[in-house]
């Protein structure tokens, strides 16, 4: 999803090393932004397939306004020939697998893995985790929603939980 708001993060009680700056969130932000605009090639764009937890789109990140023009830019992508969206409703018991994100790609031929997550990420190149990861994305999405009944929850969502 695309990030135009982040609260700032960071608190007094906490000891310095483990307080994230404005400046870290801007350029996390920024590299994010960064890594969608590979998506918004016209030519050689890569194939997105990505499984999200239902309850991604009901957490509020930014207040209704940001989550309405994050959820409809979510639509918006899921509805290109080169973008799959399925959603895992939170009444599957799958989701209690969600334990990171993860991004599984293939680059230069070989595929690798990226987790993600608050402080840094980190790299996956073992084929034994590699597998495992692949196996866990595969089960997600075996339990996912199709791509049309996931754009109409989405959807649903916006205007139902989103209005101003």
């Amino acid at each position: 999803m695309r990030a135009s708001f982040y609260p700032e993060l960071g608190n007094s009680e906490r000891p310095p090393h483990t307080e994230i700056s404005i400046c870290d969130i801007d350029k996390m932000v920024e590299e994010r932004l960064q890594r969608q605009q590979v998506l918004a090639r016209e030519y050689d764009s890569p194939t997105l397939v990505a499984v999200i937890s239902e309850a991604v789109l009901l957490y509020n990140v930014g207040g209704a306004e940001v989550m309405r023009a994050q959820l409809a830019h979510l639509i918006e992508m899921a509805r290109r020939s080169d973008v799959f969206i399925h959603v895992i409703p939170m009444t599957s018991e799958v989701c209690a697998g969600f334990l990171a994100n993860f991004i599984i790609a293939t680059l230069d031929g070989r595929e690798v893995a990226y987790l993600d997550n608050q402080l840094n990420g980190e790299v996956i190149e073992e084929p034994e985790n590699l597998a495992l990861l692949r196996r866990m994305f595969e089960r997600f999405r075996a339990h996912s929603l199709s791509r049309p009944d996931s754009i109409e929850l989405i959807r649903r969502i916006m205007e139902e939980r989103w209005t101003r």
